[in-house]
């Protein structure tokens, strides 16, 4: 499978305004993050910072002010993710 890894990353300021995932969407790869900052992300989907469908481990992580805005979508203000751990 498809794997992503991010380590000690800051992503700031980051938006998907027509769509998931504001720093990253990993739809069908898994993905793992260790000791990452997650800054004024946003989505106007889902996952305000990271977005997914796949298998998710997040470790010693902090999201500050991430949003997901859509009335009807609007899921996960730091983090959707439909399988996984954190």
């Amino acid at each position: 499978a498809n794997q992503i890894t991010v380590d000690g990353s800051t992503f700031t300021n980051c938006s998907a305004p027509n769509g998931y995932g504001g720093a990253f969407l990993a739809d069908l790869q898994n993905y793992t993050v260790n000791a990452s900052t997650f800054i004024n992300c946003y989505s106007s989907g889902y996952g305000g910072a990271v977005g997914g469908s796949s298998h998710a481990v997040i470790n010693a992580s902090t999201f500050i002010n991430c949003s997901a805005t859509s009335t009807s979508e609007g899921f996960g203000g730091a983090v959707l993710s439909y399988r996984g751990s954190a």
